[in-house]
């Protein structure tokens, strides 16, 4: 829509509200097809296909590119154009906390609710009307990913996933059911497979990465069992490379599903690749380094805080300095940024998603910049913000978007809170 000629403008909105309403049985349905294709087009042509991706698996939790005709690309350019519009529109921001709940540490949404770890070892699923536990540890809970292993979970449903992936500090990775039912359709499954606490969970359709404080990443695969509804859980592979410390890991794909991970440096790296069409292969293999480190990407000087991956093309990592460090693998480029002149305060988590990147702060307020293409990042105009909005005065310690039938939704952690932030398209109001 963005940059067209009147006329094809106007042809846009013609397909966009175009019902068919006249026409009947089988017209009707190749009418449907041809439409569903030019959108189609529409989306494979202007939206990049990293982006494109991310865009449909929030849309769809389940989503595989070998089944392409169950997901409507009307929808997924609709929600990449609402992206390009949400810092005019109105919001509404709900609040959900309790004090006699132990602080927040990570948090998750999940269509319209969200799930909340805690320092006492709790995992909550909340919703506007309702709480329940879905998970315990023994320790402080370090990382959530939400999952799906049947496929089955979409846009409309209030959850759209059917898994909680746990981690905490007892070296243990919990897998329980995201429901608000007083009985479980099955028990919670224990990985104990870590020896060192793990520190983040990354999660993709039915596939999920772990990263420990020992530098070892294992990756895990369900599937629906034949006789029951207890997902079997398969160990893919466990990898720790020889004096190179892991920062975070990344987990993507379209046929093929990949792994990548972020040295202290801000260098990714590709650790593993496969897939239902392909072999799993290893790209990395313990003891040996497949990779060659670039001088343009070793000025990181403070302690890193927090580091995050989007794909295998871009990281940024905190330092206790209170810089932001952003690398972008393709340009083989790093920029340290500053946000203290421009914001008066610095970020304590971050979040990348397509083409929005969210900025979580110590001061309590979010941040949206807009980016045309990956590559801005090296060149961010700090004081160039596209949305903000002052939640409250402590430290912003967790960030996630999700996608519903109703628009765009953030949602925001504190110790203390966590906020979900409902964006109102102009026609809904």
């Amino acid at each position: 829509m963005f940059g067209q000629t009147p006329g094809r403008k106007y042809h846009w909105l013609k397909l966009w509200h175009y019902t068919g309403s006249e026409i009947v049985d089988n017209s009707l349905e190749r009418e449907k097809k041809e439409r569903t294709h030019i959108w189609k087009t529409c989306c494979e042509k202007e939206i990049n296909r990293d982006i494109r991706t991310e865009l449909l698996s929030s849309c769809w939790p389940g989503w595989h590119i070998l089944c392409p005709s169950n997901y409507e690309w009307r929808v997924v350019y609709k929600t990449w154009c609402q992206w390009h519009h949400i810092g005019k529109w109105s919001f509404i921001t709900k609040i959900f906390e309790d004090t006699s709940l132990t602080p927040v540490t990570c948090m998750k949404i999940s269509g319209r609710c969200i799930t909340t770890g805690h320092s006492n070892g709790d995992v909550l699923l909340w919703s506007y009307s309702n709480r329940v536990k879905v998970a315990s540890h023994l320790r402080y809970v370090t990382a959530l990913g939400v999952m799906v292993y049947t496929g089955e979970c979409n846009n409309n449903s209030q959850l759209k996933h059917e898994l909680v992936v746990s981690a905490s500090l007892d070296c243990t990775i919990h897998i329980s059911p995201l429901t608000f039912q007083d009985e479980m359709p099955h028990g919670c499954h224990v990985i104990r497979e870590h020896l060192s606490p793990v520190t983040e969970i990354r999660t993709f359709r039915n596939t999920f990465a772990a990263l420990s404080c020992d530098d070892r990443i294992s990756i895990w695969q369900l599937s629906a069992s034949t006789c029951n509804k207890v997902p079997t859980i398969v160990k893919l592979h466990t990898l720790s490379i020889y004096m190179v410390p892991f920062e975070a890991i990344s987990i993507w794909g379209n046929e093929i599903i990949q792994v990548s991970a972020v040295t202290c440096n801000g260098l990714s790296i590709p650790i593993f690749r496969g897939g239902d069409s392909s072999p799993y292969k290893l790209l990395q293999v313990a003891g040996h380094q497949h990779f060659a480190s670039s001088s343009s990407c070793n000025n990181i000087s403070g302690r890193i805080l927090k580091a995050f991956l989007w794909r295998y093309g871009v990281s940024i990592i905190l330092d206790d300095q209170h810089y932001m460090y952003i690398t972008v693998n393709e340009c083989g480029q790093q920029m340290k940024y500053n946000t203290m002149p421009y914001l008066h305060s610095y970020p304590v988590t971050v979040l990348l998603y397509g083409e929005i990147l969210l900025l979580g702060m110590e001061s309590g307020t979010l941040y949206m910049y807009q980016l045309d293409q990956i590559t801005d990042l090296l060149t961010l105009d700090l004081g160039a913000v596209y949305w903000k909005h002052s939640l409250c005065s402590e430290p912003i310690i967790d960030l996630d978007i999700n996608e519903t039938s109703n628009g765009p939704v953030i949602a925001a952690a504190a110790n203390s809170r966590v906020w979900y932030i409902t964006f109102i398209p102009p026609g809904l109001r």
